[in-house]
């Protein structure tokens, strides 16, 4: 998996003046995007029989790319957590 970015970056997008701060702003997102994944989910389940398969292909490409992005934040998030510097 590639890294998002260096930390000192995602702290000035955060707008985040710690450690902590950044990783609550990421934990943020998370879940606004675990909830999306989750209506994604549903709405692939009622629209699993839809004709021709391509309404249900693209909702499984959705859900696809927001898992990978929930792992990216995570990893970032875990990353803050273990108090990791950028390598200059």
């Amino acid at each position: 998996m590639t890294r998002p970015g260096k930390l000192s970056e995602w702290c000035r997008f955060l707008d985040a003046r710690s450690d902590e701060e950044a990783t609550a702003e990421i934990r943020h997102h998370m879940t606004r995007l675990d909830e999306v994944y989750g209506s994604l989910q549903w709405e692939a389940r009622r629209l699993a029989s839809s004709p021709g398969g391509e309404v249900e292909d693209t909702l499984r490409i959705a859900c696809t790319a927001v898992a990978e992005t929930i792992e990216l934040l995570d990893d970032l998030a875990s990353r803050f957590r273990a108090g990791e510097r950028d390598a200059s």
